[in-house]
């Protein structure tokens, strides 16, 4: 009955194993601002130039935006522009023509799982950029940046804030922009955010140059500590930019197509094992038993 009772004991302390930890999202939203300004706007932004089929967003990888798909998200910017000067548009000589697209994006996660329990979020990245640069007596420019927000609400404080992903970004860039504004909403602003992490890309090239590449970066961030209930709530920022730039007579090209694909990862911590009222008592009278059968035999 002793070793019975001491084996219940045993594993009434022992931690049992979680059996699920999820960031289940509820909401997500993005948008994208262009822009193009300088001589040779007729070229507009190019897109598709690449000419392959991404199978999550559908044919044409250059179709821009952002792609929720739980953890994962994955977002395409794309800008393009040429000059062409002849020798007698000497107004445009040393001018820039310059193209950006930007994309913004916030997304709502809470961590769900068994009681006691925590986790640690990581988040795994991949930032690929595919630049095309061509330059006669001029300057090609290719160049991309992405930033990467999270704001992590106990449990206690979720009630009240906003469900809505828009409303959470509208309130980032407002506050971002106008820090001293009082804002009528339940968002977080941007001073409650930490930057998790920021990624840069930019290729120069001058004169009688022409180069093409695939670049690819992978890597991790830590976000947090996360309990269950809590909620995380990130902001994103990806934009890719070029600049065409004629000397003098000439041609010169810039394209540039920036992905960044990231998955937040989930990494389990155990509850302490910190022994119950009931737990103590079973393993009292385990050892009251074991002292008993002890003074038994002795006898």
């Amino acid at each position: 009955m002793a070793i019975v009772t001491m084996a219940a004991a045993a594993i009434l302390i022992m931690p049992t194993l979680a059996l699920s930890m999820t960031l289940t999202p509820i909401g997500n939203y993005y948008s994208e601002i262009t822009s193009q300004t300088g001589p040779e706007n007729t070229i507009d932004l190019i897109r598709g130039w690449l000419g392959y089929d991404d199978p999550l967003i559908g044919p044409g990888s250059a179709m821009t935006g952002v792609t929720f798909l739980g953890t994962y998200m994955k977002a395409i910017a794309s800008a393009a522009g040429m000059q062409v000067v002849s020798w007698w548009q000497f107004w445009n000589y040393g001018s820039t023509q310059t193209a950006t697209d930007s994309l913004y994006w916030a997304a709502i996660y809470q961590l769900n799982g068994d009681p006691g329990w925590t986790a640690d979020i990581s988040l795994n990245y991949t930032y690929k950029n595919s630049r095309l640069n061509l330059t006669f007596d001029g300057r090609s420019e290719s160049k991309s940046a992405a930033y990467l927000y999270y704001d992590i609400v106990p449990a206690s404080m979720t009630g009240n804030y906003s469900q809505n992903a828009g409303e959470a970004l509208y309130t980032f860039w407002l506050s971002w922009y106008f820090p001293w504004l009082p804002l009528p909403t339940t968002s977080p602003r941007m001073s409650d955010y930490t930057l998790a992490g920021a990624l840069s890309y930019d290729q120069n090239y001058y004169f009688a140059a022409i180069s093409s590449a695939d670049d690819t970066a992978t890597g991790s961030f830590p976000v947090g500590s996360m309990e269950i209930g809590d909620q995380l709530y990130s902001v994103g920022i990806l934009a890719a930019e070029t600049q065409a730039q004629a000397y003098w007579i000439g041609v010169t090209i810039a394209t540039m197509v920036s992905t960044l694909e990231t998955n937040l990862v989930i990494n389990v911590n155990p509850p302490s094992a910190i022994p119950e009222p009931t737990t103590m008592l079973l393993l009292g009278s385990g050892l009251i038993g074991v002292i008993g059968l002890r003074k038994k035999f002795k006898r």
